[in-house]
Parts: structure tokens; sequence; C-alpha cells
């Protein structure tokens, strides 16, 4: 990088030493790992701009913190553009920054256009081939966009090249290869699989609540009644006030039939973070709680909490993206509301854009009045279909070692 140019008339010169200070006090907020480190690190990595305008990781490192506030904390979706702002003013600054690149994948998949986050991850790829964060990023938005062969390949790579997992960082990157592949053997219907390597993502990481529920899943669909409570529990107790982790154990209440535990959970999650949201359900803790209303009876505040929803995600469609979440919410919506054309034009619609998860559909509570619809049950075939296509291309997963 060239030297930073000097400060206009009146203003502090910038002070690289102050601000790369502030900065690695932002990285270690940013990596413990919670709501309240995340807000910490974002007013350490905005002293770090003020201090020196020209330093590029503070800006990759705040876009990546305002990221994380939207996509595990709640925060609304006002931020998205400030952070892909961030990450373009960084690599302005530094083209070869990885970090910046990084960060521009983050900004991109937190908006919904997974297309453009998939080629910012290709190209921290191209910076550093083996940077195994950008590896697996890539394996996940290929399973993402339902291209289920790609991301199997992918996320062999990323197993390949991860640290042995001693290091909490390098035990966090592993469990997230393990759960991706738990993730796909759920989609091709390989459970003992898909159990073992989601074990092993929850023995490396015990607060990975993503992997934790796809867990409770796994013994719910089994019928296992007392492994799917233990799970139940261990979800809840490992993050009690984290809004994705409040979204997730919502969604097993309702499972359970709890809609009293339902309520509170969700309601717990909405305080701490108004946008939080359930990622394999693809909806947000308002969707719950309207739902959990309409159950019990106050239609009219169910209804205005999913009329919101539904004006919000008709939006996000309508700007054109390529993520599954806005249809697959919407479907449910409307097939809460006895809207069953509607409900299954936007499920086709999440097919179209990649959602392959019949067999979570099969669980899913907002869905439960489609249920015996021949069209509803010729969607979910198609989509098994599909799944199994890719499947043979990818050939078995396999066991962890």
């Amino acid at each position: 990088m060239t030297d930073p140019p000097e400060a206009p008339r009146g203003q502090a010169p910038p002070d690289r030493a102050a601000a790369e200070s502030s900065y690695r006090r932002g990285q270690e907020s940013f990596n413990r790992r919670s709501r309240e480190s995340n807000e910490a690190a974002i007013l350490c990595f905005r002293q770090a701009i003020e201090q020196d305008p020209t330093y590029a990781p503070a800006y990759a490192a705040l876009a990546a913190a305002y990221c994380e506030a939207m996509i595990r904390y709640g925060h609304p979706r006002s931020l998205v553009d400030a952070a892909i702002g961030l990450t373009e003013k960084s690599v302005e600054l530094d083209p070869g920054l990885l970090a910046g690149y990084d960060a521009l994948a983050f900004a991109h998949f937190a908006r919904g256009d997974l297309r453009k986050s998939l080629e910012a991850q290709y190209k921290v790829h191209v910076l550093d081939a083996a940077y195994p964060d950008a590896i697996a990023n890539i394996a996940y938005l290929h399973l993402d966009l339902g291209e289920l062969d790609l991301a199997v390949e992918w996320n062999r790579r990323a197993l390949a090249v991860q640290s042995p997992a001693v290091e909490s960082p390098a035990r966090r990157g592993l469990a997230y290869v393990c759960r991706n592949f738990g993730r796909l053997d759920l989609m091709f219907e390989e459970d003992a699989e898909a159990e073992a390597w989601l074990r092993k993502a929850v023995t490396l990481q015990p607060d990975f609540s993503s992997a934790r529920v796809l867990l409770v899943y796994v013994y719910y669909r089994r019928g296992s009644g007392a492994r799917t409570e233990t799970e139940a529990r261990a979800l809840l107790e490992a993050s009690p006030d984290d809004p994705e982790t409040l979204n997730y154990a919502a969604d097993v209440a309702l499972l359970r039939g709890n809609l009293a535990e339902a309520r509170r959970l969700f309601e717990h999650a909405i305080a701490l973070g108004p946008d939080s949201r359930n990622f394999y359900r693809a909806r947000r803790a308002k969707t719950g709680l309207g739902f959990v209303l309409w159950q019990q009876g106050d239609p009219a505040a169910a209804q205005s909490l999913l009329d919101e929803r539904i004006a919000i995600r008709s939006k996000e469609d309508e700007e054109g993206l390529n993520a599954w979440g806005p249809a697959y919410e919407l479907a449910a919506i409307h097939a809460v509301l006895g809207r069953r054309p509607e409900a299954l034009t936007w499920l086709r619609r999440a097919v179209e854009r990649g959602w392959r998860e019949a067999h979570l559909a099969e669980i899913d509570v907002m869905l439960q009045t489609l249920s015996g619809d021949p069209e509803y049950e010729r969607i979910l075939r198609d989509v098994r279909r599909q799944v199994a296509q890719m499947k043979v291309r990818a050939g078995r997963i396999g066991l962890p070692q």
C-alpha cells in the first residue's frame, strides 16, 4: 500500500498505530461471538476508521460486524447497503485485501444475493487458494443455491484443508464443515451419516445452534422423543440469550405442540433482535409469533405481524435476488392464512431458487394445512427427484473420520 495522504487542513493526520490498536481490540471482541461483543467490535472498528481513514482492514471488519449483526443477531436489513459500501471502500484502498472480498461476500449474502456472494468468495479463493474459510463458504453457498453436487465437492475440499481442531477458530471452522455435511446428508436421506456429522459439529462447538437444531430435527423425524428432548434442552442451555438460538428453540417448541413456550421464546428473540430468524425455515421471529397468535385465537394481532412480513418479503422478491428464503416464508404465511394457491405458487418459486429440504417441510407446522394436497405432494416429489440426481453425481459422503 502507498503512504496515506496528508490530512486536510484542520483535521488530525492519520494515526496508523492507533487505528491498528483499535482494530485489534475490535477483532478480539468480534471473535467472542456474542451480541454484546459484536456491538463492542463495531465501536472499535468505527474508531479505527476515524483514527486513520485510509486503513482498509477496518472498513472490511466493520462491514463484517454489520453483517453479523443482521444475520446472527436480528438487526434490521437497513445496514446492508452500508456494509456493501464499506467493503467497496476497503478494496478500493487495498485491491489485494482478502478480508475486503470476504466481507463483500458476507454483505451480499446478508442482502440475499447469493450469486454475488459466491462471486466474491471465488475472488477470495483466487487471492489465497488455501484459505479454508473461503472454501467452506463456497461449499455453503452452492448448498444454499441448491447445487448440492457442487456443495459436496467444495465441502470435501474444505475438509481436506482444515487444520487439526485444537485452537478455537480451527474448531469453529471444522464444526462448520461438519454441519454442512450433516445438512447435505439430511437432504440425501442418509440420516445415520447426518447424525454422525452433526454430532461431531456440536462436539467441536457445543453452542453451534444451527447444527444442534438439525440434530433435534433428525430425532424428531425418527420419533425419538427422549433424544429430541435432550437435544432441545442442550440447544437452549448453550445460548439462552442468542436471538438465532431462540428462534430454533421456538420452532422446536412448536413441533412439540407447546404454543406458550414458543410464544415466550419468539417474544424474547424479538426483544433482543427484531429481525432475528431461523435459517432452515427462512423466516423471522415475527412470522413465528404471528403463527402462534393465530393458533391461540388472536387473528387480529396475528394478521398484523403476518401482513408486515408479507410486505417485506414481497418487496425483497421484487428486487430480483436469488435466495429462496423470501419465497419459502411467503409460502408458509399464505398456508397459515388458508391461501393455498398462493402458498403453492410461492413454494414452487422457492424450489426454482434452490430450496431442496423437502424433509424439513414435512415437519414444518406452518405448512401443515398443505399436507395431502396433490400439488404440494408433487412439489416435494420433484424436489426429492432433483436431490437424488445430485446425490448420484456427488457420490456418497460417508461417515466422519
